[in-house]
């Protein structure tokens, strides 16, 4: 089985139809997308995306989560239609295909969010709550091969420019992913919301690989049968 990731879409769904223009001729099973997929109802966004096959995404930290909760039951901890051939995926979610186990934590903090207003276009459920983050620390000391999220661990600011560093809701958060990736110990951990493409080892005392994706049609592929990682 081979899955495809793929980084911020942010609405504009030709990015989204490159990518899986490539993907068609990479043999993929699923995609997923990682988060900031887009999911505004304004200026009929949402209506304007059109696919001839499926897409999962996780939530980042720019969607409409009023419209999103409307949509969707969003404590329901299983993979849910949310719409014509897409699919969302929940904060906290394991599963395993193919005999990979795969674990997610969508949302993110924005850095931006005191020029955004409140139930527009900025919303508090944007950052993970405790009790949505505790949901992958019960699988803590079992096997997840494959960590995916929005956000990421401190580290990442490494690749980052200095002003993310010193905003307090990120320093916050990433604490907590720094925390959920110590604890969970994945093999590999994908991430995307700081558009920036990236693959590292062993970093900072994980004994993990750490893939950033930019935004897209950036994307990756993981091979089940391999057990890992490939570009294409």
């Amino acid at each position: 089985m081979r899955i495809a990731f793929i980084g911020d879409t942010h609405g504009y769904w030709d990015d989204l139809y490159q990518a899986i223009e490539t993907l068609d001729v990479c043999g993929v099973d699923m995609i997923i997308q990682t988060g900031d997929f887009g999911w505004w109802p304004y200026d009929s966004v949402l209506g304007a995306l059109k696919l001839d096959r499926d897409i999962h995404f996780i939530d980042g930290n720019h969607e409409h989560f009023d419209h999103l909760k409307s949509t969707i039951v969003w404590d329901r901890i299983e993979i849910q239609r949310a719409m014509d051939n897409v699919y969302y995926i929940p904060r906290g979610l394991v599963t395993e295909w193919d005999g990979v186990v795969f674990a997610f934590m969508g949302g993110g903090v924005s850095i931006d969010q005191d020029t955004r207003t409140e139930g527009y276009d900025w919303f508090p459920e944007e950052e993970p709550s405790d009790e949505e983050l505790n949901r992958l620390l019960k699988y803590a000391g079992k096997k997840v091969d494959v960590l995916v999220s929005h956000d990421a661990p401190a580290i990442t600011r490494h690749y980052m420019p200095g002003s993310l560093i010193d905003f307090e809701g990120d320093r916050r958060l990433i604490g907590k992913f720094d925390h959920i990736g110590r604890y969970l110990k994945p093999t590999s951990w994908v991430h995307s919301h700081y558009h920036r493409s990236y693959d590292v080892w062993n970093f900072d005392g994980y004994d993990c690989q750490l893939i950033g994706l930019n935004v897209a049609p950036d994307l990756i592929i993981y091979d089940t049968e391999q057990k890992k990682f490939v570009r294409w």
